[in-house]
């Protein structure tokens, strides 16, 4: 089953621009060559105009030394004049013994979240010019970088037209245009799945098929636009509100999930049964009414908080599959889990 599923995911693979990737905040933290250790930048993304570039290095008499870059952001690229800094005493800190040299200029261009080139072109004896090639070492909590920007949880509301109702719920968007949403309103909800694709500038669509908790489908055809902290959806009978949830960028791995939970029925309430997960993703259980679940429920990143479940149910019914997606509570121990078996759909709570 976990062959099908990622064979379903590369499928619905999003085409994305790999050559360069805007500047934004999730540049910051650490990067070096690992060929070269020893020396190596750190950068501090400020605002959508500058970053704060630390080179440290050396002198070409092998001494260790640093340069400080203001460079300015545009696009891809990163470009400023460096400085060196010496005369300062250690221990004293006077600020009037700093010396403040122009060492020449610097630029970055981020070609992706784990790679970004730099070029250097130094006017002081003995630097020289050239470019090297860099990935990221360490990564900053909440700022972590994904290929694109529209991949995250998201907290939903949903505006039915036809019904005049609203739903509340949440949004899986996987990087490479796979997508997983659920909604609940009061008495009712549904469970959908299917492919998201950003088109030119923040224009974005959505397309799949929602399943309701008593069963019917519903094909969902929606655009509309992304932008900092979220995305709005158009489609035929309403109106997708979306914002961004800033525990997606929590680092859950399959490992963290491993456990034993009783399952409860996201929308009706109650426990129903009992499943566990062993550290490598593979899940069994069985519900109270006799029925058995084997497959598993596994982080396919395990950089950010989402989670696949890709299942069986068997027992009371015929063999039956149902996938989906979900996320994990690190300080509760639990987990979210939407799925459908393809005629409904279903959320439950994993409860340690």
């Amino acid at each position: 089953m976990i062959a099908r599923l990622i064979f379903v995911l590369g499928c619905l693979a999003f085409f994305a621009d790999a050559s360069a990737k805007a500047i934004d905040a999730t540049i910051s933290g650490s990067w070096y060559n690992p060929d070269q250790s020893g020396h190596g930048l750190s950068i501090e993304y400020l605002d959508e105009n500058t970053t704060i570039i630390y080179w440290y290095t050396y002198t070409p008499d092998r001494d260790p030394t640093f340069l400080v870059i203001g460079a300015r952001n545009q696009g891809a690229r990163a470009s400023g004049t460096a400085t060196i800094q010496d005369g300062m005493q250690f221990g004293q800190f006077n600020p009037n013994d700093v010396s403040r040299t122009e060492w020449g200029t610097v630029s970055i261009t981020y070609n992706s979240c784990t790679s970004l080139t730099l070029s250097y072109n130094s006017n002081q004896p003995g630097y020289g010019s050239g470019t090297i090639n860099m990935e990221k070492l360490v990564s900053i909590e909440g700022v972590k970088c994904t290929n694109n920007a529209v991949h995250g949880n998201y907290t939903v509301v949903n505006v039915d037209r036809v019904q005049q109702e609203f739903g509340f719920g949440a949004a899986f968007l996987f990087e490479n245009g796979y997508s997983v949403w659920f909604g609940v309103d009061g008495t009712e909800g549904g469970v959908g799945i299917g492919t998201w694709r950003q088109g030119s500038g923040d224009n974005i669509t959505l397309s799949g098929t929602s399943y309701g908790v008593s069963g019917g489908a519903s094909t969902i055809n929606g655009s509309g636009r992304t932008y900092a902290n979220g995305l709005d959806l158009n489609y035929a009978n309403g109106q997708i509100f979306a914002t961004r949830q800033v525990t997606f960028q929590t680092a859950v791995r399959t490992s963290d999930i491993q456990g034993s939970y009783d399952i409860r029925d996201g929308v009706n309430g109650g426990i129903i049964g009992t499943i566990s997960i062993s550290s490598t993703g593979l899940a069994s259980g069985r519900t109270f009414d006799g029925c058995d679940l084997n497959g598993a429920i596994y982080s396919p990143d395990g950089k950010f908080n989402q989670l696949v479940a890709d299942m069986e149910i068997s027992g009371c019914v015929a063999p039956t599959a149902f996938f989906g997606a979900g996320v994990f509570s690190k300080a509760q121990g639990s987990a979210l889990i939407a799925v459908t078996d393809g005629f409904a759909g279903y959320v439950y709570e994993l409860l340690p």
